[in-house]
């Protein structure tokens, strides 16, 4: 049964693979084509420039990847925040050594 669930789900990892294999193929094709200054001209004269430029980013993000974002957090003032763990769980005694016989 165990079997049957990894095959499968390695089944379905292979298909997404493919899948995106072709979404790259087919903008590939399309920016093979089409110039992409040219269409990025043409977006930006469309009466739908959201639509249209959301569009042509996702082009972009499904064939070089999307960028790497970076997440700042702050404070209410903009101070940094400062973490703190807290757990339940007992603190091992560490009062002598460990690598002594006692």
């Amino acid at each position: 049964m165990a079997a049957r669930r990894a095959n499968k789900s390695f089944r379905r990892a292979a298909e997404k693979r493919k899948q995106l294999g072709d979404i790259k193929r087919l903008v590939d094709a399309i920016l093979e084509k089409n110039d992409p200054v040219r269409v990025a001209s043409k977006l930006l004269k469309c009466k739908s420039d959201a639509t249209i430029a959301k569009i042509f980013a996702l082009l972009i993000e499904y064939r070089f990847g999307k960028p790497v974002q970076q997440i700042e957090a702050s404070g209410p003032a903009g101070e940094k925040i400062i973490y703190q763990f807290i757990t339940t769980a007992p603190r091992p005694d560490y009062s002598h050594a460990r690598d002594t016989e006692e």
